[in-house]
C-alpha cells in the first residue's frame, strides 16, 4: 500500500499542471493495478471416460452448451454408462457461464483393447481445436471378440472463439475421419464394394449418387466433413450389399500403415432386425497417400 502511495504521490506531482480530470483518471489506475496480475484459464476435467461394451451408439463428436442439453444427455445416456460403461455420470449441475461440454463416442470396434485419450487445446487467433488420441489394443495385451465403443467426456473453458475437434492415433495406425454412417435406401444403384476416391469429380459424382433417391436440398452440405481436400486427403468409402432388413451396419475397424501397402478392415458389427430394405455404408477421409490399399473383410 506505501508503494502505491508513493507511485501516487509522484504522479500527483508530475502533472500538477493537468486539469483535475487527468489527474483522477491517472491516481485511480495506479490505485486499481495489480502487479504481476493473471488470469488464469480453466483446465479441462473429465467428466467420464471408457468404453461401452456389448452396446454401440452413433459416433459423434459433440458440444453442449447448455445445463438442459447436458441433463438431456445424461437423462438419455447414463444407463447406457451404468450398464455397459463405466459407471454413470454424477455430476450433474454445471456452471455454462463458464464451461462447456465436449462428447465423443469413437467408431465401434470389433473387439476390446482400444482407447482415447484427452491431448490438448490448441489455442490460435481464429479458433480452439481440442485434440484426442486413439489407442489400438496393446500386442501384450489379452483381447476378447466383442461389440465396443470408446467414449470421452471433457468438461472445458467457455470459449469465444469457434471450436474444432481433431483426432489422431498412432504409428502405424491411422485414423479414418468420419464422413458418412448409415443406410441408404438400396434404390441407389450402388454395388456392394470398396471404393477409394482421390479426386473431387469422382467424389462429387460419388455423393449425387448417393443422394439419387431421397433427393436431400442439403445434402451433403449437412455433413461438414464432406468437404475434402485431395491433395491431403483420401477418401474410403464400403457398401454394404443391399439387405431387406435394418439396421445393420458395415465398419472400418482398423486401418493400417504398412512399408508399401495400407490394409483396411472391414467388419459388420451389429445385425439388422427390422424389415426394411437399406444398404449399409461407411465412409471416411484419411492423410493422403501413394502407397497401395487393402480391403480385408471379417
Amino acid at each position: 500500500m506505501k508503494l502505491r502511495l508513493s507511485k501516487i504521490c509522484i504522479a500527483i506531482s508530475l502533472l500538477r499542471n493537468l486539469n483535475s480530470v487527468l489527474v483522477c483518471s491517472l491516481i485511480l489506475f495506479l490505485i486499481g493495478c495489480k502487479d504481476n496480475e493473471e488470469i488464469l484459464p480453466l483446465k479441462p476435467e473429465i467428466i467420464t471416460s471408457g468404453s461401452l461394451v456389448g452396446y454401440a451408439v452413433n459416433q459423434e463428436d459433440r458440444i453442449i452448451a447448455s445445463q438442459a442439453d447436458w441433463t438431456k444427455f445424461i437423462d438419455d445416456y447414463n444407463f447406457f454408462f451404468d450398464r455397459f460403461g463405466d459407471g454413470e455420470i454424477v455430476e450433474r449441475n454445471l456452471d455454462f457461464s463458464k464451461n462447456q461440454i465436449l462428447v465423443v463416442f469413437d467408431a465401434l470396434k470389433g473387439t476390446t483393447g482400444y482407447s482415447m485419450e484427452f491431448d490438448s487445446l490448441i489455442h490460435t487467433e481464429d479458433n480452439v481445436t481440442a485434440s484426442f488420441i486413439h489407442h489400438n489394443p496393446p500386442n501384450d495385451i489379452s483381447i476378447t471378440e466383442s461389440l465396443t465403443q470408446s467414449y470421452y467426456i471433457l468438461k472445458i473453458p467457455k470459449f469465444t472463439k469457434p471450436l474444432f475437434f481433431k483426432h489422431t492415433t498412432v504409428s502405424p495406425w491411422m485414423y479414418g475421419e468420419l464422413i458418412f454412417k448409415g443406410g441408404l435406401s438400396g434404390n441407389e444403384n450402388i454395388p456392394q464394394q470398396a471404393l477409394v476416391v482421390s479426386n473431387n469429380e469422382d467424389w462429387i459424382l460419388l455423393l449425387n449418387q448417393m443422394n439419387s433417391f431421397y433427393q436431400n436440398p442439403n445434402f451433403p452440405n449437412n455433413y461438414p466433413n464432406a468437404s475434402v481436400n485431395f491433395d491431403q486427403n483420401l477418401v474410403i468409402a464400403v457398401f454394404d450389399k443391399v439387405n431387406g432388413y435394418c439396421c445393420g451396419t458395415i465398419d472400418i475397424t482398423d486401418i493400417l500403415e504398412e512399408e508399401t501397402t495400407i490394409r483396411i478392415t472391414v467388419r459388420f458389427l451389429l445385425n439388422g432386425a427390422l424389415a426394411k430394405i437399406t444398404q449399409p455404408i461407411h465412409v471416411v477421409k484419411i492423410p493422403h497417400t501413394t502407397k497401395v490399399i487393402q480391403f480385408e473383410y471379417k
